[in-house]
């Protein structure tokens, strides 16, 4: 399989010889299986549930690593088949996901409800603990029906371990006619590694600069709002370092096509960010009727976002 599988993902246009029926994919090596990925995917193929299983030790992990570390994008939810768009919709946003009696009805209310998609936020994967609890979190995330997709958002994480468990820290996707940017806001905002930060500020622009001729509506997914009312909260670094970079990408997120950024700190509520930003201990100032910054700090609460072709509107 290796010696074709080169040629097969660079022109992507016919398979030359037919794959052995009784392939077992996760025998090739890993140079051998990126490349049949690779290929899968630009036919478009790898999106289908049962191909993608292919590649996976579990179920779990195909239900749990649709984004991918590679593309920065989401199988089946590319721009290809979901740039246009059609009709209202709706999807769930949990944060802070604990694991309680509750949690297989939350599973059974989502399957119920049938959102476009569900996101998690605020994953945490840094310590044996982290990772112990964030098995059990697949486990029951996976029980949501194949047909809706499960994205993530990460936390204050161990990046190595947290892409071994959700895939990508960061990535796009579509939907819709809605292009969604999710962010790992503990290296882009806290730059706790210089060569990944820079890394996923240059794809952040840059996707950012592509949705103003593409997207219908834009929304960013972080841990760490971008947006804070005057709250006391504790950073891990200077906070007036920090806000210069919350102001510069808020600056850069005002003059784009973003309508909403949804995290998963501060307190739960829907906020106007300001008109006018400034390098200050807060960002207090106008109003401006373009962009919310929706937080959902609750675990035991979701929040329903309804997008339609004119607004965003949120419910908790």
């Amino acid at each position: 399989v290796g010696r074709f599988v080169k040629g097969w993902a660079s022109d992507a246009i016919y398979v030359p010889n037919p794959l052995p029926q009784n392939l077992n994919v996760n025998s090739l090596n890993e140079s051998s299986k990126e490349r049949v990925k690779h290929f899968l995917l630009r036919i478009d193929a790898l999106s289908n549930p049962k191909v993608f299983r292919l590649f996976n030790e579990s179920s779990i992990d195909s239900k749990c690593l649709l984004a991918d570390p590679i593309s920065r994008s989401v199988l089946g939810m590319g721009w290809d088949t979901n740039f246009q768009w059609t009709d209202p919709f709706f999807f769930i946003h949990i944060s802070n996901p604990k694991i309680q009696r509750n949690s297989e009805d939350l599973v059974k209310k989502i399957n119920f409800i049938r959102p476009s998609f569900v996101m998690i936020s605020g994953i945490e994967a840094k310590d044996e603990k982290c990772e112990c609890d964030s098995e059990k979190m697949r486990e029951t995330f996976a029980r949501i029906s194949a047909s809706i997709p499960i994205l993530f958002c990460c936390g204050k994480s161990n990046v190595e371990s947290y892409r071994k468990s959700f895939g990508s820290e960061f990535y796009s996707f579509w939907h819709g006619g809605m292009k969604g940017l999710v962010v790992d806001s503990s290296n882009l905002l806290f730059e706790k590694s210089a060569e990944r930060s820079k890394g996923q500020a240059d794809w952040l622009e840059q996707e950012i600069e592509l949705s103003q001729y593409s997207a219908h509506h834009l929304i960013v997914f972080s841990n760490e709002p971008f947006y804070s009312k005057g709250q006391r909260v504790r950073f891990e670094e200077p906070r007036d370092d920090l806000i210069g970079r919350k102001a510069k990408w808020l600056q850069t997120m005002k003059n784009s096509k973003v309508k909403a950024i949804i995290s998963s700190q501060n307190e739960t509520d829907i906020a106007k960010v300001p008109n006018q930003l400034e390098n200050k201990a807060d960002f207090n100032g106008a109003e401006m009727n373009k962009m919310f910054q929706i937080s959902n700090q609750n675990s035991e609460k979701i929040c329903v976002v309804r997008v339609f072709q004119m607004q965003i509107k949120a419910n908790f």
